[in-house]
């Protein structure tokens, strides 16, 4: 049988393991979130990145559309200038 200085020496022993464990686990924790912390901000990133890049995409398009418009209106300037000129031909 075990003698009470034993018994209080193990728990002792158990007491300052107890207390490391909860120390690892702890860092475990912290070092997790800030992994977690990492994930997060680089998901951000992608995010913005993508959204920036499909945001240019569209501004593209929206000036082509622009540009388009313009043109088209300067071809229906030189339509209207043609069915003028033929009018006169027929006369």
């Amino acid at each position: 049988m075990a003698s009470l200085r034993d018994w209080c020496s193990f728990r002792a022993l158990d007491g300052a393991l107890g207390c490391q464990a909860l120390e690892v686990a702890k860092y475990d924790i912290q070092y997790r979130d800030w992994w977690a912390g990492q994930d997060l901000l680089t998901i951000m990133l992608l995010h913005e990145k993508e959204a920036v890049e499909v945001l240019n995409t569209l501004a593209r398009e929206f000036k082509s559309m622009g540009t388009m418009k313009e043109e088209l209106t300067e071809l229906q300037g030189e339509l209207a200038e043609a069915h003028i000129q033929v009018a006169k031909i027929r006369g």
